[in-house]
C-alpha cells in the first residue's frame, strides 16, 4: 500500500479506528508519526529562517535529501568567503577559527548524491576568485592557491598572486578521491587535514616547493561516498581525517509526497540566495561563547572523549557550523541560538556517522544478526503481527544501510534460529 494512505498523524485513511490506541491494536497499516530518520534534521529545523526554508523547498522540488543539501550549501559558503573571514576565537578554547568545511554524503548509486549538489549549486553561486575543481593531488591543491614566483635574468624574483583564493571541491565519486589519496607517497589527506584549519600548506610539484601561507585560501569540500567506502575513511582515521567531516545520507527516507501528485510540486527555482558575506572576524556573542565553553568542558570524562577518537574535532565543527549557519541566516554575529542549532546539526551528523561505522565494519553474519534483533525487539514491544505489518512498522526506518539484506531473509534467519515464531504467518517473539 502506498504512503498516500497515511494522514499526518500516522493513521491510515482507510481505517475506521476512532482512537490512537484502537488504531494501533488492530490496524496492520498503522504508521507512527514519523521521526527524523538517522542523519536527517527534523522538519522544524528548516522553519527557523526563510533561507533554511528555501533549502528545504528546493530539495523537496527534486526529492533531494534536505540535510545533505544544507551541508552542500555550508561547504559552498565556506569556499566563497574571503580567506580572512574567520570565526572569533573563544578564550580558553583557541584562536580565530577558519571556516574551511568538509562533508561526506553517503548513499548507494542512484540514491540522490548528485541531487544534493544540484540544490547547493543553485543556491550559492561562486564568487570571483573561487574555482570548482577536484584536486588531483596535494601538490595540485596547493598550486591552486600558491603565488607564482619567477626569477628574471637579473636574479630579481617576481611574485604573482594566485588567481584563486577559494575552491569548492566536489568528488561525485568517492572512489576517485581514495584512489588519489592512496597513491604511494601521496600526502593529500595530510594536507587536507592542514587545510581544515586554514594553516600553511607546503608540498612539492615537479621538484619545486609550493607554499601556501595560512589564512590565504578558502576551501569547501564534499565527497560522495557509497557505504563500502566509509571503511576507507575509517582506515584513514589514523591521521584524523574522518573526524573533520560532517555526514549526511544521500537518500530520502520520506519522499516529498503531494496529494495531487507531480502537479502539486513546483519546478526547482534557480535564483541564488544573495548573502552579504562578512569579512574579517565574525564575532560571537557572550552566550555563544558560554555554550562553546560548556560543550568543550562538560565533565572530565566527556571532555576527554570529545578530544579523542572520532569526536576530537567536534568543538571546531560545532563553531564552524554555528558560524556558517549565522551567515546563511543573514546574522551579523553568532548568537547562542546559532550554537544551539549547530549542536543539533553536529549531533545528527555524529549519530549517522557512528551508525555507518558500525554497519560497514560488521561481517555479513553480524549484520544479519543485528537486523534480526531489531525485528525481535519490535515484536517484544508491540506484540505479534503479520510479516507485512512488521515490515512497515519496524523495518522501514532501520533498513537503511542494510539494503543488501532481504526482509524475508532476515525473518527466515530469526525463525530458523528460534528468535521468532511463525504461526501461519503471524510472527511473534519467543521471549
Amino acid at each position: 500500500m502506498s504512503s498516500s494512505i497515511y494522514s499526518s498523524d500516522g493513521f491510515c485513511k482507510e481505517c475506521s479506528a476512532t482512537t490512537s490506541e484502537d488504531h494501533k491494536s488492530f490496524c496492520e497499516y498503522y504508521a507512527p508519526p514519523a521521526e527524523a530518520p538517522a542523519g536527517d534534521l527534523p522538519d522544524s529545523f528548516f522553519d527557523i529562517h526563510p533561507n533554511l526554508r528555501r533549502v528545504a523547498d528546493r530539495a523537496d522540488s527534486i526529492n533531494a535529501n534536505r540535510t545533505a543539501s544544507l551541508y552542500h550549501v555550508f561547504a559552498r559558503i565556506a569556499a566563497s568567503r574571503t580567506p580572512l573571514t574567520k570565526s572569533e576565537g573563544v578564550p580558553g578554547l583557541g584562536t580565530d577559527l577558519s571556516l574551511n568545511y568538509f562533508v561526506g554524503v553517503v548513499g548507494e548509486s542512484g540514491q540522490g548524491k548528485g541531487k544534493a549538489e544540484t540544490v547547493g549549486a543553485s543556491l550559492i553561486k561562486d564568487n570571483e576568485g573561487v574555482m570548482v575543481a577536484m584536486p588531483g593531488s596535494a601538490a595540485g591543491l596547493a598550486s591552486t592557491f600558491a603565488p607564482k614566483i619567477e626569477t628574471g635574468p637579473s636574479g630579481i624574483e617576481t611574485v604573482t598572486p594566485a588567481a584563486n583564493h577559494g575552491m569548492f571541491s566536489y568528488f561525485d565519486e568517492g572512489r576517485t578521491f581514495f584512489q588519489t589519496a592512496g597513491r604511494s607517497g601521496e600526502p593529500l589527506i595530510a594536507v587536507l587535514n592542514t587545510a581544515f584549519d586554514g594553516s600553511e600548506m607546503s608540498t612539492i610539484l615537479k621538484s619545486e616547493s609550493r607554499t601556501v601561507k595560512a589564512d590565504t585560501y578558502s576551501l569547501g569540500m564534499v565527497i560522495s561516498l557509497q557505504e563500502v567506502l566509509v571503511q576507507d575513511l575509517v582506515r584513514s582515521n589514523d591521521i584524523g581525517f574522518l573526524q573533520r567531516f560532517m555526514f549526511a545520507p544521500a537518500y530520502r527516507t520520506k519522499p516529498a509526497y503531494k496529494a495531487g501528485g507531480w502537479r502539486d510540486h513546483k519546478p526547482m527555482e534557480t535564483t541564488p540566495i544573495k548573502l552579504e558575506l562578512m569579512r574579517g572576524r565574525i564575532p560571537l556573542e557572550d552566550d555563544a561563547k558560554d555554550l562553546m565553553y560548556e560543550f568543550f568542558m562538560k565533565d572530565t570524562d566527556e571532555a576527554e572523549r570529545l578530544r579523542t577518537g572520532n569526536n576530537s574535532q567536534s568543538t571546531k565543527l560545532l563553531q564552524k557550523t554555528g558560524t556558517l549557519l549565522a551567515i546563511l541566516t543573514e546574522a551579523d554575529k553568532v548568537t547562542g541560538s546559532h550554537i544551539d542549532y549547530a549542536e543539533l546539526v553536529l549531533q545528527t551528523s555524529r549519530e549517522f556517522r557512528d551508525s555507518l561505522i558500525t554497519r560497514t565494519t560488521m561481517s555479513p553474519a553480524e549484520r544479519l544478526i543485528t537486523a534480526a534483533t531489531v525485528l525481535v525487539e519490535c515484536l517484544q514491544d508491540h506484540g505479534a503481527m503479520k510479516g507485512r505489518a512488521l515490515r512497515r512498522k519496524c523495518w522501514s526506518k532501520p533498513r537503511k544501510g542494510y539494503e543488501d539484506l532481504k526482509f524475508s531473509e532476515i525473518v527466515a534467519y530469526a525463525v530458523d534460529n528460534g528468535l521468532i515464531v511463525d504461526d501461519n504467518g503471524l510472527l511473534s517473539s519467543v521471549r
